[in-house]
């Protein structure tokens, strides 16, 4: 290699698309430091104890598959298990299932993604990252140059694509780039100065012969059968119109326009003083010459060139009737509470808006934002000030205060356009806005889930910051949405400048880390539909959450500090859930979860009389639960009307004998129904006598007998090993029903926390295998979901009940390193099940101070649309478990009565 590559156009020049090439692809990862990087805050087990040696001791992994690529977006790759590939049309999905190959299309409505992005679209590192190369290489027989990307500051922190959050960041990333051909040869991450992943091309031919062959690019099961199985279009590929719906009136804050009055709901919206009008476009130049190698520099290393810092007014224009005049007819079809009247009625009503915002930025941290003019929505602050150590965000009746962070994203995204690499860009001719010289470009999205969603198609870059001096988003011929930087001037900074002038009394509130900022580019329809919700006014908030709620096809999660803006400690309750709560229904996040303000007097009680459980120490908190279940035990005498009785019973497949103790009342002779039980314990606590006293109680209230199950527990045994226990003692059950005297007609299937998670799994289970029927499912404040990602199980960390940290390494006990990921089971998290049709009638019982109170919440409304008969009680001032410590409460007495009552119900007493 005699001269060295410009390494930006190079990387940004890559072109898979006239590829033909076929390689083998290594991947070799670090679980344990991959567990460590996503879960940072989960307590890691102590040296030498058992859950060590179970969990965390994962070594590597590596795996080796094969790549296809040919020219025109084709491509197959295949690894152990499943194959992916593209004709260029269309893509699809093979994965392996029990020996047989199921074939899905997955058709991008943006045309087909390259596979292996991270080496065949490397622009990636072209935005977060400072880039420095270590010289020539040579990798597969092709001259390379090695590269060090290291993650840096900058306004692109803001866009939350790059990690998930509560992902800790790498320390570098290193790369071989090919010096031809810009695609990268080798891509190894670094965390905490070990190497986390390594994914490398370990040989590589050009212009294979394979590559013209079209059969390469077909299913091999055939077109037929993957049509047949084509997938949905996913929330991320929404298609454009809705997208664009969604994030103007994000954007301009639904508040604006959603008004009480329901003759004229856009009234008061519209009597705003009009501002500048929207300036026309200009036509835009025919053809689409390639940008220059200047532009995309410009694009690269925008942000070093405005140093010390830059004074602007950015004016936004929002033409709001052309986009819900477009809505798709979906969206109307859906309803989405006063979206549909807001679409309908809108018509010209609604003039475009314009706002005006005074910028003085230093830094990604150092800034000062004054909103000048426009129509003013409540959900935005007047004024935002971050001096590097804090952040105020200033509304007119309060303050916010936390820690700093870049402004928010679309200012974020015209200061440092960086992002615009992962574009399609065309053009540059020369152009002026508000006096200076920019150059005007057609931006086009190369792969739909890595740029913004609502992003232009036109831009103009200042020819000497790199700033964006214009970004426009068209939707068809008319403009939506129009930014524009003008008066620009040097900014160096004056002390005093980044310190807020706070109102004398002013209410000041400590924001959670990650509140208020403003989706960047590529965020998921997740964090855009949380945003919404804080745009919009409390009057909108029922539109606000079924828009939300169409958004994520019923998907409702949405982040902390989202449903703490939406929820609100004054809010009434959706009509649909009302009508299920025990009492006045309440918000889940926040203070709303503080559990010193809100217990139940004689819950909060009890609870300050228990010693705090570290679970992080599975050992000592075993021990614990022992010494709790010997105080209980000394309290409360077993029942002399029940008769108990222990079985070993065959483990499925060769496993170890199950235990499982059979509780029969004494005095009711003749076949009885039975409650079939499985104890709780965060899948790593308990056993079956745990819960003696609360079988005797039921044998002997219901008149039933009852059967408990004591399951392997993790992690020493994690899913699907207590899984199988459990359905092994059901299958006893049915097979000795006559022996033991019971109806087998009419078995029901309970449980308690994990327990109550596990009864529903197995009610899943038992329904798809149709081997035992099951009549019935009581579902005792249920664990059900590993992601984890619900308002109340982000809000709640308080260590005398079961919480967050708890909650992480329970789930991790049970499903390993898949926690959180699609590879978790249904039958393990049954709120992943796609299909709750067929379940027998449910009973749902959850506090609303426990942390499941969402997940349960949501299981019982998917279980009524999936039409089973499901009644759900929440008992407000109730935290997890509240019956077990508080026996003696009035709320727990209610909680048992209406839990015997159900039961009875179900066996038809």
């Amino acid at each position: 290699m005699t001269d060295t590559p410009d390494l930006v156009v190079l990387l940004y020049r890559a072109d898979w698309t006239r590829l033909s090439l076929a390689a083998e692809v290594s991947r070799t990862v670090d679980l344990d430091l991959s567990a460590l990087r996503s879960e940072p805050d989960v307590p890691r087990a102590r040296s030498g104890n058992e859950w060590e040696t179970a969990t965390d001791l994962q070594g590597t992994e590596t795996t080796r598959s094969t790549l296809l690529v040919a020219p025109g977006r084709r491509y197959r790759y295949q690894g152990e298990g499943f194959i992916d590939g593209s004709d260029g049309d269309r893509s699809w999905h093979e994965v392996e299932d029990d020996g047989a190959w199921v074939a899905t299309l997955t058709t991008d409505p943006e045309g087909s993604g390259p596979p292996l992005r991270t080496l065949l679209r490397p622009t990636w590192l072209l935005t977060g990252f400072a880039l420095e190369i270590g010289g020539p290489v040579t990798a597969c027989g092709r001259e390379a140059l090695r590269v060090v990307a290291t993650p840096q500051r900058s306004m692109s922190d803001s866009m939350r694509w790059r990690e998930p959050r509560g992902r800790e960041p790498l320390d570098r990333v290193e790369v071989i780039v090919d010096a031809e051909l810009g695609i990268l040869l080798r891509h190894e991450e670094i965390f905490q100065g070990q190497a986390l992943s390594l994914t490398e091309l370990v040989s590589v031919s050009f212009d294979p012969a394979q590559a013209a062959d079209d059969a390469q690019f077909q299913p091999p099961s055939g077109w037929a059968a993957a049509e047949k199985n084509a997938k949905p279009t996913p929330p991320d590929v929404l298609d454009s119109d809705l997208v664009k719906l969604t994030m103007v009136l994000m954007a301009g804050g639904l508040g604006a326009l959603i008004k009480p009055s329901s003759s004229d709901p856009f009234g008061q919206a519209t009597r705003e003083e009009p501002g500048t009008a929207m300036p026309e476009d200009e036509p835009f130049p025919p053809g689409a010459l390639p940008v220059s190698d200047e532009v995309l520099h410009l694009l690269h290393a925008g942000q070093d060139r405005q140093e010390p810092g830059i004074e602007a007014t950015l004016h936004c224009w929002q033409d709001i009737t052309a986009l819900l005049s477009r809505a798709p007819d979906r969206v109307r079809r859906a309803g989405l509470g006063r979206i549909g009247s807001l679409v309908d009625a809108a018509g010209q009503r609604i003039p475009p808006e314009h706002t005006v915002t005074h910028l003085r930025i230093a830094g990604p941290d150092r800034y000062r934002i004054d909103e000048v003019a426009g129509p003013k929505a409540r959900a935005r602050p007047v004024t935002t000030v971050c001096d590097g150590e804090r952040r105020w965000s200033i509304f007119a009746d309060k303050v916010k205060v936390g820690a700093p962070a870049p402004p928010r994203g679309e200012i974020a995204n015209l200061l440092d356009p960086s992002w615009l690499l992962e574009a399609r860009l065309t053009g540059g001719t020369e152009t002026v806005i508000g006096g200076r010289r920019g150059y005007r470009l057609a931006a086009a999205p190369d792969y739909p889930h890595r740029i913004p969603m609502y992003s232009p198609d036109e831009v103009v870059v200042d020819a000497e910051l790199g700033v964006l001096l214009g970004w426009i988003t068209h939707l068809g011929p008319r403009t939506l949405m129009r930014y524009e930087l003008r008066d620009i001037t040097a900014y160096s900074g004056e002390p005093g400048d980044f310190q807020p002038d706070l109102p004398p009394g002013i209410r000041v509130i400590e924001e959670d880390p990650d509140d208020g900022v403003t989706p960047g580019p590529g965020d998921t329809p997740s964090a855009m539909a949380g945003f919404f919700a804080r745009q919009a006014a409390k009057d909108a908030r029922s539109a606000v959450q079924g828009f939300v709620d169409f958004i994520r096809g019923g998907d409702a999660r949405l982040p902390q500090d989202d449903a703490d803006d939406l929820a609100g400690e004054d809010d009434e309750a959706s009509p649909r859930l009302a009508t299920i709560m025990c009492g006045e229904p309440r918000g889940t996040t926040g203070e709303n979860m503080d559990l010193d303000r809100r217990l139940d007097p004689e819950i909060a009680a009890a609870l300050a009389e228990l010693p705090i459980m570290d679970l992080s120490d599975i050992p000592a908190a075993r021990e614990i639960m022992l010494e709790r279940r010997a105080a209980a035990a000394a309290d409360a005498a077993p029942s002399p009307t029940v008769v108990r009785q222990d079985h070993l019973v065959p483990g499925l497949n060769g496993a170890p004998d199950v235990r499982v103790r059979h509780y029969r009342p004494i005095r009711a002779p003749g076949v009885l129904p039975c409650l079939y039980w499985i104890h709780g314990g965060g899948h790593v606590l308990g056993q079956v006598d745990q819960d003696d006293l609360v079988m005797d109680h039921i044998v002997d209230t219901v008149g039933c007998a009852a059967v408990s199950v004591e399951w392997r527990r993790a992690p020493e045994h994690p899913f699907p090993a207590p899984m199988d226990d459990c359905y092994a003692g059901l299958a006893w059950t049915h097979k000795h029903a006559a022996e033991l005297n019971v109806d087998p007609q009419r078995i029901a299937v309970g449980g308690a926390s994990s327990g109550g998670g596990s009864a529903a799994g197995l009610v899943l289970l038992a329904r798809d295998r149709g081997e035992f029927p099951v009549c019935f499912q009581l579902l005792i404040y249920p664990m059900l979901d590993d992601r984890n990602a619900t308002p109340a199980s982000m809000a709640l960390t308080d260590p005398r009940v079961w919480n967050r940290t708890s909650n992480l390494i329970g789930w991790r006990a049970y499903v390993g390193d898949a926690a959180g990921t699609d590879r978790v089971s249904p039958y393990a998290a049954p709120a992943r099940a796609a299909n709750l049709a067929g379940l027998p009638p449910a009973y749902l019982a959850v506090g609303d101070l426990d942390l499941f109170i969402d997940e349960d919440i949501e299981y019982a409304q998917r279980l009524q649309q999936a039409a089973v008969p499901t009644e759900l009680h929440v008992y407000p001032g109730g935290s997890h478990a509240f019956e077990t410590y508080a026996p003696g409460s009035a709320l727990a007495r209610r909680f048992v009565r209406d839990r015997d009552e159900a039961l009875r119900r179900a066996f038809g007493f």
